[in-house]
């Protein structure tokens, strides 16, 4: 991902939305903060993705992390 360019007006929010999204492959956008760009959030990162109906998520697993899945709008089928 490239670097931020978000200026922090506070060390405990971080205006994800006011980040430029990246598309991900498989039609949806994602926006993503980590401990590079807020760095109180030393153990914990963020993302919202926003998929297109019918999309899919790529693979993927965190060997040493737990994830967590919320769904603010829509329907999705997660596997585990």
């Amino acid at each position: 991902p490239e670097e931020s360019d978000i200026e922090l007006t506070s060390f405990h929010r971080y205006p994800l939305h006011a980040q430029q999204p990246r598309i991900v492959p498989g039609g949806g956008l994602q926006r993503l903060v980590t401990s590079k760009e807020f760095p109180i959030s030393s153990t914990m990162s963020g993302s919202i993705i926003e998929l297109q109906p019918g999309a899919l998520r790529e693979m993927h697993w965190h060997p040493n992390a737990d994830e967590w899945q919320y769904y603010i709008s829509g329907q999705a089928q997660m596997s585990v």
